[in-house]
């Protein structure tokens, strides 16, 4: 690269003077470039790399998944025991595979003094810190799992079809309920299919001395409804 230009004067003479430095953006994309392929090349960077991607999709299917359940009220029942709940400690394992991912990808970039070294170490501490926070989420949704403790009755229809009934203490696993709240009770009606229970229809009870009981219905287009008593009142829920 030429580094020197020659001018005339007004006199007629030469005069050799430097030249005008080049700009710098393209070597800086080369740079970067070269950057970014020096890193693609490195096994621990791509070990790294390859360990956040499979966490990510992991992740995004656990979140599908999850989501079915929350608004279709699907239950995933093993021995009477449900199980939603300890589902949020599953989304522990993407989140520390893309923590680690991350890391090995900071690793790698620091030990070349590589641009990205900076980027990766934002990208992992927020990995890490979100981790951590939702491992205390996932804890605390098991703790106030209101399925722990509660009462699974099979009852038979008039039909021959069969129901569970689940009876659960909500107010005794809230760890956080408002001063005055007593005692709350909630009724819901399943039909099981296999490991996954079906909801049909629920009620809430606010009352110590309350009972539910199933009654065929001859009127509408429910075969039959669920009856809950609170003292002197009844509420009646159609199966949908």
């Amino acid at each position: 690269m030429d580094t020197e230009k020659i001018t005339e004067l007004e006199n007629g003479t030469k005069e050799l003077s430097p030249a005008e430095p080049a700009e710098s953006s393209g070597q800086d994309g080369d740079a970067a470039a070269e950057d970014i392929s020096i890193l693609n090349k490195d096994s621990t960077y791509k070990k790294g790399t390859r360990l956040y991607r499979a966490g990510l999709i992991t992740l995004l299917v656990f979140v599908i998944i999850n989501i079915v359940f929350e608004f279709t009220g699907i239950k995933f029942i093993i021995a009477n025991a449900i199980l939603n709940a300890y589902f949020y400690l599953c989304y522990l394992v993407p989140l520390i595979m893309m923590s680690v991912g991350l890391y090995k990808s900071y690793k790698a970039a620091k030990l070349i003094n590589s641009k990205k070294e900076k980027s990766h170490s934002i990208y992992f501490l927020f990995s890490f810190a979100l981790t951590l926070l939702f491992a205390v989420f996932a804890v605390m949704t098991v703790i106030q799992n209101p399925y722990t403790d509660a009462v699974f009755t099979e009852e038979q229809l008039s039909d021959g079809d069969t129901v569970t009934v689940v009876d659960s203490n909500v107010s005794a696993h809230t760890l956080f309920s408002a001063p005055g709240v007593g005692i709350v009770h909630n009724i819901e009606v399943f039909r099981k299919n296999g490991i996954l229970m079906m909801p049909v229809c629920s009620a809430t009870s606010d009352s110590v001395n309350y009972s539910y009981y199933i009654e065929k219905n001859e009127k509408g287009n429910n075969k039959y409804t669920l009856n809950v008593t609170n003292g002197m009142t009844v509420l009646v829920v159609p199966f949908d």
